[in-house]
């Protein structure tokens, strides 16, 4: 669970690391407001991008990748 005011933190802390690669969204978290309630997103607990769930249902229909070292992100909102 991430609020709306812990989001600009991680985006903050995720534009200071030393590697500067894509983010891949592989972890979301419910973003909740202030107040408690949902926000209808979804959070990256990696870079703090706010995402809706339409930005990403077409993840659910497509097979699992293979591994590998290839970058190929999931969901790019």
């Amino acid at each position: 669970m991430m609020t709306t005011s812990q989001a600009p933190m991680r985006q903050a802390k995720w534009k200071q690391r030393a590697y500067r690669g894509r983010c891949t969204h592989l972890i979301l978290e419910l973003e909740w407001d202030e107040q408690g309630y949902w926000t209808g997103n979804y959070v990256c607990n990696f870079c703090g991008k706010s995402c809706s769930p339409r930005d990403f249902s077409h993840v659910a229909s497509r097979p699992a990748p293979a591994l590998s070292t290839a970058h190929s992100p999931l969901i790019d909102c």
